[in-house]
């Protein structure tokens, strides 16, 4: 899955930015990894790598890139996740299912991943999540989100009301389904 990511970010960059973005952004050893995929590598730093001279040279912030790959990405990683595409799944219960369900798979075939925590309060037409993770991947998982409600059909509002990255223990994202 993590080849999914690195080769998705590839196809990300070259089709809204351009090749030659991706090929001035990327150190050629880098390359190899995100050509041939390889799990198990060093992802957040192979992430970040890639996308700050991104960043710079497209003057979009960086937490924006990953909120957009987040959005791109997430139809490719459905193919891991014949699930969501039941008949009886919906937005909400795909949400509400991604930390007992998709997370858990993830650290049965990736042991060393480490997936953050997601918990929800559910309210009638809203979710307020609550993510932890050391990663601070809490942009990419908003794009994530973005992306299941593409694919859902749903529209929908994020509030980022609470951040890691600003000093908080926890990112707190409501979720207003409309």
């Amino acid at each position: 899955m993590l080849g999914v990511y690195l080769s998705g970010l590839k196809s990300f960059i070259s089709e809204r930015f351009g090749a030659d973005v991706w090929e001035s952004s990327v150190p050629e050893t880098l390359e190899n990894q995100v050509q041939y995929g390889k799990p198990g590598s060093t992802f957040d730093f192979e992430l970040f790598s890639i996308l700050t001279p991104v960043a710079e040279q497209v003057d979009v912030p960086v937490s924006e890139l990953l909120k957009m790959f987040g959005r791109y990405i997430f139809p490719r990683l459905l193919d891991f996740m014949p699930e969501a595409r039941e008949q009886d799944m919906s937005f909400r219960s795909f949400m509400i299912s991604v930390d007992r369900v998709v997370h858990k798979d993830v650290q049965r075939l990736y042991p060393d991943v480490r997936v953050p925590k997601i918990e929800f309060i559910q309210q009638a037409n809203k979710l307020t999540m609550f993510y932890r993770s050391e990663r601070k991947l809490c942009y990419l998982a908003e794009g994530l989100i973005i992306g299941a409600a593409d694919f859902f059909q749903e529209q929908i509002e994020l509030r980022h009301l609470m951040c890691m990255h600003h000093g908080a223990d926890y990112c707190e994202i409501e979720i207003i389904i409309q």
